[in-house]
Parts: structure tokens; sequence; C-alpha cells
């Protein structure tokens, strides 16, 4: 109860003072807010109990729940004014609304509730109960509501019992980032940020590589049925010349030459745009749109009630079950993805490195070009996913859609491992090195510019229907306080 009086309630009488008299209960109740939030941190502190607690004080009851809920602070509000002005069911009772009295304005509502069998099987409880919606900040929105015991306009049956109601819920924005607390869409789901991070190391480069191998295989198999006769000649001759030692496969396949001709270039061209890049970057978007690794992508989702561990308003389900998620977010979820695959990439690379300063030298490399690399591609391709979003709703979107948001990224992986296999095995010049880090170096300043481009096409700010196929949870958390 609010009131120092708990037991106490208001009367309405019809006058030509009644919208003053809404207004001075409403004031009434609603000063009484920061107090009725003192009782509920006495009651419960900080936990957040998901299931309602009374409380007995002597003829008061008071019940507290505090408990948070994914959604979007205005959606959240919006729900539980519905709920508590509209006809609701549960096992256990019936409320019925059977009409608004009267409607004062938008945010202020005069109805009727009976509560069947309140009183005893076969007798209602029937009560009139003024409701507002206050929102008070863009990060706090409160409802109040008292029960109104005689009204000369509506009157209330003669009941055996009187019960009396007052009810303040106070719904706070709880920010998941510092930064950026005036809008929904500008904050970002960390959690579901290192979960894709550690997927990207884990899951995605160990099934990276098994693809690979199958298609690296395939690849060596068309390349020695073409070109057999010259690379075994080789290899004969080689051992010939070094009988006694030098026979290791390491030495052998350094001293190998390989010829110059389509074939040859066609094989690097697999490896390049098949092998590695075709491979790695749908690794990398699977990794985000279908989610293997439950609940990594704890961002991007449908139903919030599948996965979710924290209980959902019944009115949310039933209002909308698609959850809404920023651009921010998406492009945010494949860059981590990228940066998790690139960082074990590159230290399997330094380890396979056959001394210590060849292990940092191949670790300060990659580091600085392949990982920058992999980071790109991946926003490449949430940002393509982004700009098909408003045309192209999820439950219509195709596998075709998905690859042709991949495409460019698949595109610029495979020309950047393309020159790398051009200057390593094709051309045979003394600062081939230097070449090829020069030719990376421009792979990444163009993907950077194109990422750019596609940056400024994108409304970010907007809020749009989450990636396909991810089955998790929006990106804006409201924390609810109740106190009856």
């Amino acid at each position: 109860m609010l009131e120092p009086d708990a037991g106490s309630s208001h009367t309405l009488v019809d006058s030509a003072f009644r919208d003053k008299g809404y207004q001075w209960i409403i004031n009434q109740v609603e000063r009484k807010t920061t107090a009725a939030l003192d009782v509920h941190k006495k009651y419960l502190d900080d936990d957040v109990q998901h299931d309602v607690k009374l409380f007995h004080g002597g003829d008061v009851v008071d019940a507290a729940r505090n408990r948070i809920v994914l959604t979007n602070l205005d959606v959240f509000a919006d729900c539980l004014w519905d709920t508590l002005t509209e006809s609701a069911a549960t096992p256990m009772w019936r409320i019925q609304f059977p009409q608004r009295l009267e409607e004062v304005d938008a945010a202020t509502c005069y109805t009727q509730v009976s509560v069947v069998d309140g009183i005893s099987p076969g007798h209602p409880l029937v009560m009139n109960v003024l409701l507002r919606l206050v929102r008070v900040s863009v990060d706090r929105q409160v409802i109040v509501l008292r029960s109104i015991a005689e009204d000369a306009k509506f009157p209330l049956p003669h009941q055996s019992i009187a019960f009396s109601v007052s009810l303040v819920a106070v719904a706070v924005l709880r920010y998941t980032h510092s930064k950026n607390k005036t809008s929904c869409t500008n904050r970002v789901d960390i959690d579901a940020l290192v979960h894709l991070f550690l997927a990207g190391c884990s899951i995605g480069v160990i099934v990276a590589m098994l693809i690979e191998m199958v298609l690296t295989l395939v690849a060596l198999g068309c390349f020695l049925a073409v070109d057999n006769g010259d690379v075994l000649g080789q290899i004969e001759r080689y051992r010939a010349e070094h009988p006694g030692n030098g026979t290791s496969a390491g030495d052998i396949l350094a001293h190998i030459r390989v010829r110059h001709s389509f074939s040859i270039f066609l094989t690097l061209s697999f490896m390049a745009f098949i092998v590695a890049g075709t491979v790695e970057e749908s690794v990398k978007a699977w990794l985000v749109l279908r989610r293997p690794c439950r609940p990594c992508c704890s961002t991007y989702c449908d139903h919030l009630s599948r996965t979710s561990d924290v209980p959902m308003e019944p009115s949310l389900q039933s209002r909308d079950s698609v959850v809404q998620t920023s651009p921010r977010q998406v492009v945010l979820g494949f860059v981590v993805v990228g940066c998790g695959f690139s960082t074990m990439e590159n230290a399997l690379y330094a380890f396979l490195a056959p001394s210590l300063a060849m292990q940092l030298w191949t670790a300060a490399i990659r580091s600085a070009v392949a990982t920058p690399l992999h980071m790109i591609c991946a926003s490449l391709t949430g940002m393509h996913l982004v700009l098909q979003l408003p045309q192209n709703p999820p439950t219509t979107r195709s596998r075709w859609d998905v690859l042709r948001a991949i495409a460019p990224a698949m595109l610029l992986h495979g020309v950047y491992d393309l020159q790398a296999f051009l200057f390593t095995f094709w051309l045979e010049v003394d600062d081939g090195s230097v070449m090829s880090l020069s030719a990376s170096v421009l792979c990444l300043v163009v993907g950077g510019l194109y990422l750019n481009y596609l940056r400024g096409r994108i409304q970010w700010d907007d809020v749009y229907h989450a990636v396909p196929s991810v089955e998790d949870a929006a990106d804006c958390r409201a924390s609810a306080t109740t106190l009856v």
C-alpha cells in the first residue's frame, strides 16, 4: 500500500469537479512513488525476484516483485498497460474488464474489474480502478493505480468484504553499455559479442579447417592429375641429387618449381576463392545466422521465450512474437566473429613457424594484415544483410539472398589469398614478400573504402527485424519493479 492510512480508499462523487477528482487521486498516488520504491528496496533490495512475494503488515498485504525483461522499454510499458486495462485469465483466476467506465485521456483510464469467485464461489469481487501511465523520461516510465471504494456515477454492488488497492509499477531502462543512453538501437549486448568471439575462435576454426582439408585434397588431386609428370619428375631428380640427406617432405616441397600453366593458375584460384574465401566467410556467417553454439548469439532472435532464461511477459508474447534488433548489433556480431576466427588462425600459423623469431614475425604480420582482412570481410557480410532487411523480411529471405550478402566478402578474401599464392608460388622475384605485403595492404584499403560506402547507406538509428534464422534476445533491457 502506498498511503500511510493504507486501509482507506477514495470516493468519487458525480459532480462538475469529477475530472479534478481524477487528477487529485492520481497525483496523491504518484507522489508516493519514491516511498513505494523505498519500501520495495527494504523487501527485496537489489535481488531479482521473478515470482511475486507477499509481505504482511497488520491489515495490509504488500505484493512485491523485481524482475528483468529483455525488451524495449516503450513496448514493455505499453504491454503492461494493456495487461492492466484489458481482459486477462490465468489457470488460477480470471479478471474481467467488462467495460472502461471512462477514458479520461490517452494515459488515464477508469475501469471496473471483476475477479470471478473473488469473494467465494459464485460471488465475484468487483472494484472500480483508476489508472495512469506516466512517461517520466526516456529511461523511466511509471504506471500507478488506485481503487475507488465509492462512486455515485458508477456504484459498486453490495459486497461482504472491502478491498482497497494501490499500485506503482516502475519500469527502468538498464543499459548494457555506458554510452549512447538515448536510443535503444545504440546499445549492444556485450555478452552476445563475447560468445560470438569465442565461437569464432573455436567452432569456426575447427569447421573451416575440416572443410578446407577436404577441398585441398580435391584440389591437389586435380593438380597432380594434370601435372603429375612434371612434379614427380622433380621429386625423383631431387632424391637422386641428395641420396644421403635432405629427403624430408618439407625440403622436397621447398625445391619444387611449379610451371606456369593455366591449370596451375586455376588450382591456385580454387584454393584462394573456394577453399579460403568461400569456406571461411560462409562459416563466419553461419556462426551468426545459424547459431550452432547455443546460447552464443544471445542478441539475434525471433522468439525470446525459446532460449532466454529470463521469463517473458505473457502480454509481450501475444503482442508481437518477433523481437527487433539494431543494425549496429548485427554488424558488430559479424565483426567479432571475424576477429575471433582470425585470432585463432594467427596463433596456429605462428606455432607452425620453425623458430621463435619466425613465430613472432608471423604473429606480428598476420595481426597487422590478416586480422583486419577477416574483420572487414565479416563486416561486409553484416552490412549487406542489414541493407537487405527493409526490403527482404526474414520470413521471405532465401539462401540466395544470404549468398548475395556474403559474395563481396568472398571476392575480397579470394583476391587477397590469390595474390599471396601468386607471389609465393608463381612469381620468382627477390622481393616477392614485399610485393605481396603491398598487395595485401591494397586489398585492405579497397575493402575499407567499400565498407565506408556501405556504412553511409545504413540507417543506424532504425530498428530492424532480427537476422534470419537467429533465435535469441533483443538488445534492450527493461527492469520492472512493482509494489502493490
